[in-house]
């Protein structure tokens, strides 16, 4: 059929039944007839009728023929270039006759239930059921075969020795060997079997939604660029302003609510998306809830696949979609570029832009070229028939060839041309029907009303969602580009109404997540069990629970990996991005595993941890410490979880792709690892540093003994014969540490204790010999020699705990500095002077190298060695103990900025308190009486620099 005649035919059919409509031409009052009316009246009704089949059939011929290509072309994008030209003359023809709402919403309708048959199809009882046991005999036969031929060689090379001296016993555990081999061979092949299958069932409907998808695209896409030629009027216009048939009457609610009352512009394919969303969502429920729920497992397990097919069908359909609105915009600015006169005006350039897509001959030649079919604007457009306004030809511009904007795109910056290439590229050239085409102020806005500026570049799924090998988009930016589509969106359904949350494949991506997770947290009721006991005479006793075997934390381990693996799309037939809802799953799981973990601590106190001095620990803690091993284990395995599951089965190949799915799965699983970290610190590791760190400060106050009187060390043989006081009270209690607790705790929790001992320690040693006076000149060399071997006796500790930092780096290397800075402090020479005054004094210690280093509490203790027996010591005046008083400046987890304050607050009442004694016993001065007045002085400053 000619189309240009038939359009001719449909304007003058609708100019002749407007004439024989009209009240003049029919019967008058009398019932009398104009006989010559009446004679033309049945010809015309017979080439109406023509007409009218010719146009449908036609419309049905290009539904037909997009069917066909979509289905025989590589990719379903390629139906899209189905002669546009002669979908825009058949609208012609029903526009002329005044049917073009009726036959536009017929083609979406029709659309819609080929889309319907697409997900009957899939999601129903019968296919699933057809797919399950497809899959199960197959995998039942591969088993077979392969058992079969496994027994064939081993038998084959079996000695006639062995043959003989078989027997029933051999042959019972021939036949259990054969049986476990038949079930793994079984349980791996049905695996791999489901897989290919849902994969295959999950393509075949995505394929039937993106045919009738991209159908109702080129219908939009062409209502919205053809105008009447003598009118004007906008097809898309007409057929907005029509009432929109029931069908799409829920799409229409939804999408008037998602609008919130504001203007938005009006889309047909957006109405067809979402009633097949909801048409989608609908169906899936109803498969859910199918005889009572049976089904459900098999259902939701079809997820992966069916989530990789629908990325891959919203992949398709933005393909189209993009493509299209850079097609348009090159050719408009091509158009502009050609304008006579160099177009003066944007809005002049605009309109013969959008002309030029339906331009008579609009293909580049140079001239207007007059083809044999649909050519003049009563004919349908040659700018509607070069496929190049779609994006998908290889005449024209380059910019618009299927290498610029398919796969073949390396970066795809090609995508959006400058004007000046795009015009330079077309060569186009303006015809007399330019004046037809309505301007389109809009340019940056495509046919649906979405913003084209951020439209993304290159199609093809492993270009823009994993990313290309040189140069390509990331994962991140593509993927949300992607995901945050409006398709995507409406796809994925799960608003926040009742409605939207049965819409799309919200409800299988419930299903599917609901049934993951029970699946990860079946074994957990079974991993601490409750454990009973009697005595002899039949009382129950208290028993600590049972703790997960290495076999129980492996079997999680491998259920981890597993529902990891559904997110591979070789392994699991899933897609990528779904590691984060995975990881999300595994991460609840983890949170009741450490609840369940809490309940079977033993609550012991911290005094019951440790049994006599040489630090063993009791049953108790023992069993804490088996507790801290099994959470360590499950914290590696979660950490090495995204690299096994997704990068080690596929080396030495790397996969960018891969790599980036292994890092969004270890970022996801962050807070379970804090999870487990918080549960060991706060129930095991804190309560145990702190019992330890009591015995250690027990030690250490043994200082206050008279180690360091000069009596003393003069008494000792030779002043070192009897050892040091690190080596007599504290490198045992360091030893029996690393041998009984650190070396049965993992590396990371026992660096832990070493370095929080090790920083309790430091500071309580230097509190307390700081505290120590009077202190001579031998009890500062004993101290100093004391100080390298607590030095020495620390590294060792933090070593054997197998910690990576040294001792100078735990938190952030202060203890270590204020250690070392105190053997400078012990020999300052300030006082030596007698005529110097205190505020000189108090600048001096001000400006030593240690004062930096050293706590403000350190300074006041060292000064008091120096102090008259009237200044009393910080612990005499609070009349409790050093080992009291050092506790209270220095916490037993190692905190000490609490206990400055306290420590300047009583320095300074020992200073009134000395001066209300000198004012009335001034006699007996055996210390410096500068003391106070320097400790009045230097502390607001030492405090102030130890806030800074």
């Amino acid at each position: 059929v000619d189309l240009r005649d038939l359009t001719r035919a449909a304007a003058s059919v609708a100019v002749m039944e407007e004439l024989l409509a009209h009240p003049d031409l029919n019967s008058d009052a009398d019932g009398n007839k104009i006989d010559v009316v009446e004679q033309m009246r049945p010809e015309a009704e017979r080439v109406s009728a023509a007409v009218r089949r010719a146009a449908a059939g036609l419309l049905a011929e290009q539904q037909q023929q997009q069917k066909n290509s979509a289905a025989a072309a590589t990719t379903a994008a390629v139906s899209v270039n189905a002669q546009p030209a002669r979908l825009g003359a058949t609208l012609q023809v029903y526009f002329h006759l005044g049917e073009l709402p009726q036959a536009a919403w017929g083609a979406v309708e029709s659309a819609l239930e080929a889309a319907e048959r697409a997900i009957g199809q899939f999601f129903n009882p019968a296919a699933v059921q057809r797919l399950m046991d497809s899959a199960i005999s197959e995998a039942k036969i591969s088993a077979e075969n392969e058992t079969s031929s496994s027994k064939d060689n081993s038998s084959s090379s079996s000695s006639a020795t062995d043959e003989g001296r078989k027997g029933v016993a051999g042959m019972v555990v021939s036949k259990s060997q054969k049986k476990k081999q038949f079930e793994a061979i079984y349980e791996r092949t049905l695996r791999k079997k489901l897989c290919a299958k849902r994969s295959e069932a999950a393509n075949k409907w995505a394929e039937g939604v993106v045919e009738a998808s991209l159908r109702v695209w080129t219908l939009h896409r062409v209502l919205s660029r053809k105008s009447d030629p003598t009118t004007r009027i906008n097809f898309l216009h007409v057929v907005q302003n029509s009432p929109v048939p029931d069908k799409f009457k829920q799409a229409e609610e939804k999408l008037n609510a998602k609008s919130n009352g504001g203007t938005s512009s009006w889309s047909m394919f957006a109405l067809f998306w979402n009633q097949v969303c909801i048409v989608l969502g609908a169906r899936t429920q109803r498969l859910l809830r199918y005889d009572g729920g049976s089904m459900s497992n098999d259902v939701a397990a079809l997820y992966p696949a069916i989530r990789s097919a629908a990325l891959d069908m919203v992949i398709t359909i933005n393909d189209a979609v993009r493509a299209g609105s850079a097609a348009s915009a090159a050719a408009a600015a091509a158009a502009a570029s050609a304008s006579p006169a160099g177009g003066s005006s944007s809005a002049a350039a605009a309109m013969a832009g959008s002309s030029a897509m339906l331009e008579d001959g609009a293909s580049g030649s140079g001239a207007t070229a007059i083809g044999s079919a649909g050519l003049g604007i009563m004919g349908g457009c040659d700018g509607l028939d070069d496929a190049a306004f779609l994006g998908w030809s290889d005449r024209g511009s380059g910019v618009n060839s299927l290498t610029s904007l398919g796969e073949g795109s390396s970066g795809g910056n090609n995508v959006y041309p400058d004007e000046a290439d795009a015009g330079a590229g077309s060569g186009g050239v303006l015809s007399a029907d330019s004046w037809t085409m309505a301007p389109d102020p809009a340019s940056d806005t495509m046919e649906d009303g979405r913003s084209n500026a951020s439209a993304p570049a290159s199609s093809g799924r492993m270009g823009r969602i994993a990313g290309t090998g040189g140069g390509g988009p990331s994962i991140s930016s593509t993927t949300s580009a992607i995901f945050s589509s409006v398709e995507w969106v409406a796809l994925q359904g799960g608003g926040s109404s009742t409605n939207e949350s049965g819409t799309g494949l919200f409800p299988i991506q419930r299903a599917f997540l609901e049934s993951s997770s029970k699946r990860l947290n079946e074994p957990l009721p079974y991993m601490f069990p409750e454990s009973v006991a009697v005595d002899e005479n039949g009382v129950a006793i208290t028993v600590l629970p049972s703790l997960p075997s290495r076999f129980d934390l492996a079997k999680l381990e491998k259920n981890i990996r597993e529902e990891l693996s559904l997110a591979d799309p070789r392994s699991g037939g899933g897609e990528l991005s779904m590691t984060s809802m995975i990881s999300q799953i595994i991460v609840d799981m983890v949170e009741l595993f450490c609840v369940e973990a809490k309940g079977a601590t033993s609550d012991i106190r911290e005094e019951g941890m440790l049994r006599s001095d040489k630090l063993i620990p009791t049953d108790a803690l023992t069993h804490d410490m088996k507790l801290a091993g099994v959470m360590s284990t499950l914290a590696t395995a979660l950490r090495n979880a995204p690299e096994n599951t997704f990068v080690a089965p596929y080396r030495p190949a790397q996969s960018p792709q891969n790599e980036e799915a292994a890092h969004m799965c270890q970022i996801a699983l962050l807070p379970a690892l804090h999870e487990i970290e918080t549960l060991v610190k706060n129930l095991i590791l804190n309560p145990l540093c702190r019992a330890i760190n009591a015995r250690v400060s027990t030690a250490i106050a043994k200082i206050h003994r008279g180690t360091y009187l000069e009596d003393t060390i003069l008494n000792d043989a030779g002043g070192m014969g009897g050892g040091g006081f690190v080596e007599q009270h504290l490198s045992g209690i360091y030893e029996s540490i690393a041998s009984n607790l650190l070396s049965n705790l993992p590396s990371e929790y026992s660096s832990v204790i070493a370095s929080t001992v090790a920083t309790y320690s430091i500071y309580s040693f230097v509190s307390s010999a700081s505290l120590v006076r009077p202190l001579g000149e031998m009890g500062r060399l004993r101290i100093t020699q004391d100080l390298a071997d607590f030095e020495l006796a620390l590294e060792q500790l933090v070593f054997k705990g197998g910690s990576g930092a040294a001792l100078s780096q735990i938190e952030n290397g202060k203890p270590y500095a204020e250690l070392r800075a105190v053997r400078q402090m012990l020999f300052w020479t300030g006082l030596e002077d007698k005529l110097l005054l205190p505020t000189d004094a108090a600048k001096s210690i001000l400006r030593e190298v240690w004062a930096k280093d050293v706590r403000p509490s350190t300074v006041f203790h060292f000064l008091f060695s120096f102090a008259p027996t009237l200044l009393s010591s910080p612990h005499h005046s609070k009349r409790i103990k050093a080992e009291e008083y050092v506790n209270a400046l220095v916490r037993l987890d190692g905190g000490v900025d609490d206990g400055e304050a306290t420590a300047w607050m009583t320095t300074m009442a020992c200073c009134d308190a000395y001066q209300q004694r000198e004012s009335v016993d001034n006699k007996n001065a055996d210390g410096d009486r500068r003391v106070a007045t320097i400790l009045m002085i230097l502390g607001p400053e030492l405090l102030r620099r130890r806030r800074q």
